[in-house]
């Protein structure tokens, strides 16, 4: 079974903020993006979806335009850098790009892995020794985002920056 995108706004179905040909032409003007070029259409709709999926975990500003929308996008209230209202009935193109960038980097690995022990150099039991490795540019944990995508969406999303767990009073 193939899968569809439904990127219509407002779609009370939809799976994607972004058509494929609008992801093409963005990886069109975008240069080192040879797992894009080279990935079939099956895999670039999946990886849109599975990039919706993702976005549509973050806090965004404002609010969904319609109580029916499957998707977080498009919303009310939302401003550009320069305090342009976004239109309430169409995705951002900064969404759109942010979508296309991150399909690109899940063509390329898997962030939602379970990282395991990243960072740990050595481990020793009796007595009990961690050692983490700590040479520049070691990271002891892949960003669920990569930087790029965090610029791009930087306009749109809430000032916690992302992802955000809600407390409820009872």
């Amino acid at each position: 079974m193939t899968l569809v995108l439904d990127y219509t706004a407002k779609s009370a179905t939809g799976n994607s903020y972004a058509s494929l040909a609008e992801a093409n032409a963005y990886h069109e003007a975008r240069g080192f993006n040879d797992e894009w070029t080279s990935a079939s259409d099956i895999q670039k709709n999946a990886a849109l979806a599975w990039a919706t999926r993702l976005l549509e975990r973050l806090e965004y500003k404002g609010s969904i335009s319609t109580l029916t929308q499957a998707l977080r996008w498009p919303r009310l209230g939302v401003f550009d850098l320069d305090w342009r209202e976004y239109d309430r009935n169409t995705v951002p193109q900064c969404v759109k790009d942010a979508q296309a960038e991150l399909a690109l980097t899940l063509l390329k690995e898997d962030r939602t892995e379970d990282q395991g022990a990243v960072g740990i150099s050595e481990v020793k039991v009796g007595p009990l020794d961690v050692k983490f490795n700590t040479s520049p540019g070691i990271s002891t944990r892949t960003e669920l985002l990569p930087a790029a995508v965090k610029e791009l969406l930087r306009p749109v999303l809430s000032p916690s920056g992302g992802m955000t767990a809600r407390l409820v009073r009872t």
